[in-house]
């Protein structure tokens, strides 16, 4: 463990300190001379621990990436977005700032960066959770406008789902409220939207709509 003084370290220091305590003992004068007045020995000196800071570990550098977890989201996508390589000097900071890059992307739901240290270097233990992928969005309950209609509105708003794309709940309650707007336009006031996830498998979600479409005013 770095930072914390060896047994021989402390050793030395006790010695260190038997001798200044030896030095400032009197040694008895022989008989009928003055005694001579002792000369302090001068305070000794303990070496204090002090732990490096991290980022500044005499030049520690990052000899791997290890990415665990992983499906579709490569080892290299995560590097890239966390502005790392092999080689690098290891810099806690700068990975702490870049983590913040990777999360935005939006291909995760989950992620933890570990540090492996030894003598060669740093090696980096990425642990991710990837976000299940859409693999197909569909609408039920729609009668008074069709599917293609609803679609092509969510194309005009820019928020279409594509087959593929990371599940988002914030960007399927927003599918949500363009399909209640497009309604409402359309005379629909008692329009009622919903959404439910089906698994397709454990990384695969299928969304529905459902629409209760109301009378028209």
């Amino acid at each position: 463990m770095r930072g914390i003084p060896s047994s021989a370290g402390l050793f030395a220091a006790g010695l260190l300190l038997a001798s200044a305590v030896r030095a400032q003992s009197p040694t008895p004068a022989p008989a009928g001379l003055p005694e001579p007045q002792p000369t302090p020995a001068p305070a000794a000196t303990v070496p204090t621990a002090q732990a490096p800071s991290p980022g500044t570990l005499a030049g520690e550098r990052i000899i791997g990436i290890r990415v665990v977890g992983y499906q579709s989201v490569s080892p290299d996508t995560v590097a890239h977005y966390l502005g790392i390589k092999v080689g690098d000097p290891y810099d806690p900071e700068a990975i702490r700032a870049r983590f913040h890059t990777l999360w935005d992307v939006g291909l995760l739901d989950n992620v933890t960066i570990e540090a492996e240290h030894d003598a060669q270097g740093v090696t980096l233990v990425v642990t991710v959770e990837e976000r299940p992928t859409i693999t197909a969005l569909d609408f039920e309950g729609n009668k008074k406008i069709t599917t293609s209609q609803i679609r092509d509105r969510l194309k005009e708003q820019k928020i279409e789902i594509r087959g593929g794309s990371p599940l988002s709940l914030k960007q399927l309650a927003q599918v949500r409220t363009a399909i209640s707007d497009y309604y409402i336009e359309q005379g629909f006031r008692s329009v009622s939207v919903d959404f439910k996830v089906v698994d397709v498998s454990k990384t695969e979600k299928k969304v529905v709509f459902t629409i209760d479409e109301g009378d028209k005013i």
